[in-house]
């Protein structure tokens, strides 16, 4: 009867023992299968994310292109021929800069959970992270140049010496070597902008293919 018993005692701690470690390996994959669905939801998000800047960024090179060759137009001017008609369109073009907004949704949900340890592909994280914290970041910092430039130096310079209602009177400064000295360095902004959007749209697709690639190795449905 005690041999019975002990077989009994062991069977049931054994039991036991089982009962925990498959209920442990259960919680377990539970766990990670619901971070595994939420790694794919955060890289499906940056993807989309990256793909709707992408339009955006495209529609600015063209917007910052036509205010850099306006400002060529306005600088090699001849008043001895007839005057463009988009002439007064150029000069008042020169006063806008690039506010483009960087879609940083995800990323800044990633940073503020502390969930970024949820990517696994380490590597894919570091491109993702040095994305958003140099080549974003550079684009930010460049565009409040460019918007100091334009509105502590050429809108003040505007609205002490132009007079767009005055056609004729805008030669003398349209001469001016402070003006054009004002408009060289709007124009050189704006290029370096095309040139830092331009690099950004290749650091998107070069991303965007990597993520694309993360989420076919973890079996996400494809779009």
């Amino acid at each position: 009867m005690k041999i019975r018993g002990n077989k009994n005692y062991f069977l049931e701690l054994i039991t036991i023992v089982v009962g925990i470690m498959l209920s442990f390996f259960i919680n377990e994959w539970r766990e990670n299968s619901k971070n595994k669905e939420k790694e794919i939801t955060y890289l499906q998000n940056i993807k989309e994310e990256l793909y709707a800047d992408t339009s955006l960024i495209r529609d600015e090179i063209n917007i910052l292109g036509v205010i850099s060759r306006g400002a060529d137009t306005i600088l090699n001017l001849n008043f001895d021929r007839p005057r463009p008609d988009s002439i007064e369109l150029f000069i008042k073009a020169q006063t806008l800069y690039s506010t483009l907004p960087q879609r940083r949704i995800t990323y800044h949900e990633l940073q503020q959970t502390g969930e970024s340890r949820l990517i696994k592909n380490r590597e894919l994280l570091r491109d993702i992270i040095n994305y958003y914290e140099s080549v974003v970041w550079e684009i930010k910092e460049y565009n409040k140049i460019d918007e100091n430039h334009v509105l502590n130096h050429l809108i003040p310079y505007y609205s002490a010496h132009f007079d767009m209602e005055k056609e004729k009177g805008n030669r003398q400064v349209i001469n001016d070597l402070l003006f054009r000295n004002l408009l060289r360095f709007n124009k050189g902004f704006k290029e370096m902008q095309i040139n830092l959007y331009k690099k950004q749209l290749k650091e998107i697709e070069v991303l965007g293919n990597e993520i694309k690639n993360e989420l076919e190795k973890l079996g996400a449905p494809t779009s």
